[in-house]
């Protein structure tokens, strides 16, 4: 059985890991979850799994070198997971030496304790180990606004002192991947979202703030642009990158899901105002009356964004999910996963959700325009597909989904020219939801679709 030490599990993104592996996995592996259970942490996010025979919480602080090595010491650890960091931008920039303390000095003592406990006398490690650091985009600086993105490449340039932080840590993790072939990778992940969030976080303050008829602050024009990561694809990258990932190697995690901070704003808005029943008194305090511009964050950075490429977190699939009605109203829809109803939770659990729909671009050249009447589904079941407008350089087709649609098994193919934008655009005229659509590239034949 592999035993896997998990730093920070009881956060938001290392509780949503520890999910997703047990789920996975079950009872073929073994967690030890250390946490310090700081402002951020909370057991209640693990309730349901604390009584496994296989997992296991320790309460200790990463910077704690006699802790952790006594963990080290006492368990076969097989694989590190290191989440645990201070996270939060305007706490940083209030409070540096605390940033410093957790997420450079940490990373150091986990570093040390992992090399001390898998390094063989003859400075070789023991087959199957394996350090995973998670870091973030944020430390490759900001982007221009007319395009570019970041690659693994990508110098780094933080302007934050948690970016720094962060990048810090990234480079001892590096130094030791370089001078002792210590067995690492290292992830840098985009702007997660899911259940769980600490609420200071944009997209739960905003759904609880709007909720509470309270202010909805926005940082300056509100025109940053962040690239949204479902915190489920991020999990799912991580186990791949410690599947799958060569030793050594840095690996970009995204989300493919561009928005800027006041597009999700009064995307949350409109989708709780249609989401809230009449009968509950908290649809009339969701209001954009409520956006309030505040003075912008010091080095605020303007866009971050990570391509769609081969070697980016293995292109896990976007859950991001955008609806377009009619050209004119577009919102977020978070598919429903019974997450509990408590204040770090994504969202309040207010009404029953459905996948509303989603708009994917198959590369990065395709362009934003849309059918004015397209309505889409991801998940429904195939009907009849038809081309309504092509072009030289553009292709749209539609897949018409009546609400009564039956299964349907055949392969649907467009043969297209390449090089070649395209865009999918899936109608549906009912709510029905019973398949699922996934597409494979051929640079012969174009796009195959087909029922999966």
């Amino acid at each position: 059985m592999r035993t896997y030490l998990v730093t920070g599990g009881a956060g938001f993104i290392g509780s949503n890991y520890i999910h997703y592996m047990f789920k996975k996995y079950d009872n073929e592996i073994r967690i030890i979850n250390v946490d310090a259970l700081t402002y951020a942490g909370n057991l209640e996010n693990l309730k349901d799994i604390e009584n496994r025979e296989n997992y296991t919480f320790v309460k200790a602080d990463i910077c704690d070198k006699e802790a952790i090595s006594r963990i080290f010491a006492e368990n076969d650890i097989d694989r590190v997971v290191h989440f645990a960091a201070e996270s939060h931008v305007d706490r940083s920039i209030k409070h540096p030496e605390v940033f410093v303390q957790t997420n450079v000095l940490g990373t150091a003592v986990m570093l040390n304790c992992a090399k001390a406990a898998w390094e063989l006398p003859d400075g070789s490690f023991k087959e199957g180990k394996k350090f995973l650091h998670v870091s973030t985009d944020e430390v490759y600086g900001s982007l221009e606004e007319d395009g570019g993105y970041f690659y693994e490449t990508t110098p780094y340039a933080p302007h934050s002192p948690y970016s720094a932080s962060k990048a810090s840590s990234d480079m001892l993790v590096k130094a030791y991947m370089d001078t002792y072939k210590f067995p690492a990778n290292i992830t840098n992940c985009s702007n997660n979202y899911g259940p769980y969030q600490f609420p200071e976080k944009l997209i739960p303050l905003i759904i609880n703030n709007a909720l509470q008829g309270k202010k909805l602050p926005v940082y300056g024009d509100g025109k940053n642009v962040r690239d949204w990561l479902y915190v489920e694809d991020h999990a799912k990258a991580i186990d791949m990158v410690q599947e799958k990932g060569r030793l050594f190697e840095t690996y970009n995690v995204g989300g493919h899901n561009e928005k800027q901070n006041i597009e999700i704003i009064n995307i949350i808005i409109e989708t709780l105002q249609e989401m809230l029943p009449d009968s509950d008194p908290r649809k009339k305090l969701v209001s954009k009356d409520l956006i309030t511009y505040v003075e912008d964050r010091k080095g605020h950075d303007r866009r971050y964004a990570i391509p769609a490429t081969e070697k980016a977190a293995f292109n896990t699939f976007p859950r991001l999910s955008i609806l377009e009605n009619n050209g004119s109203i577009a919102r977020l829809c978070i598919k429903e996963r019974n997450s509990p109803t408590t204040a770090s939770s994504l969202i309040p659990r207010i009404a029953p959700m459905r996948w509303i729909g989603f708009w994917r671009r198959f590369n990065a050249t395709c362009d934003n325009t849309r059918p004015p009447h397209a309505a889409m589904t991801m998940r429904s079941t195939i009907k009849s597909i038809s081309s309504i407008k092509a072009s030289s350089t553009t292709a749209y087709f539609v897949m018409k989904i009546p609400k009564t649609a039956t299964p349907n098994r055949r392969k649907l193919k467009i043969r297209i020219a390449f090089p070649m934008k395209i865009m999918i655009f899936i109608v549906s005229s009912g709510t029905s939801t019973n398949a699922a659509i996934s597409t494979t590239h051929s640079t012969s034949t174009g796009i195959i679709l087909k029922k999966s």
